[in-house]
């Protein structure tokens, strides 16, 4: 692999923020301050899944090169092959990138971390509340951890 530098320019990184593998060996990272998410083959190929390089945010329903991004965060590849994400700057919304490649919000939740079981369901440690949710498959988010105050009795 080569050619990968910090910046903006095509070809290099600005920040990188989170990596993960898909079933396939694929590894995906979001390039926080580029404002993409990005897969980067063996061969060094690279490729934007997620993001115009441009921040901000332009709705849903989009396909992901078209969609604008800020500062992409956290990120998981679900054994489906749906990607989600944390689009950190847009209101601490996570996201996901459909098998079709069309973005969609699921939910409005700030995230350090993302992550699912094989049912599907959504795990999201929530860092601005102090929980963890999980987000069941019709979209509802169950607190399971946390009391939405920092604190630690032990």
């Amino acid at each position: 692999m080569g050619g990968w530098t910090a910046g903006n320019a095509s070809g290099q990184l600005n920040s990188p923020a989170d990596v993960a593998l898909d079933s396939f060996g694929t590894l995906y990272l979001s390039d926080r301050n580029n404002d993409r998410v990005l897969t980067l083959a063996a061969d060094g190929t690279a490729t934007v899944v997620v993001g115009t390089g441009v921040p901000g945010f332009n709705g849903d329903g989009l396909p992901g090169m078209s969609t604008q991004l800020q500062s992409p965060g956290p990120l998981f590849v679900a054994p489906s092959g749906t990607l989600y994400f944390d689009d950190n700057g847009n209101e601490q919304v996570v996201r996901k990138v459909s098998q079709g490649g069309v973005v969609s919000t699921v939910t409005l939740v700030a995230a350090s971390g993302v992550t699912a079981d094989a049912s599907g369901n959504l795990f999201i440690s929530d860092p601005v509340n102090h929980q963890v949710v999980r987000m069941g498959l019709q979209g509802f988010g169950i607190v399971i951890a946390g009391t939405a105050r920092r604190d630690f009795r032990g």
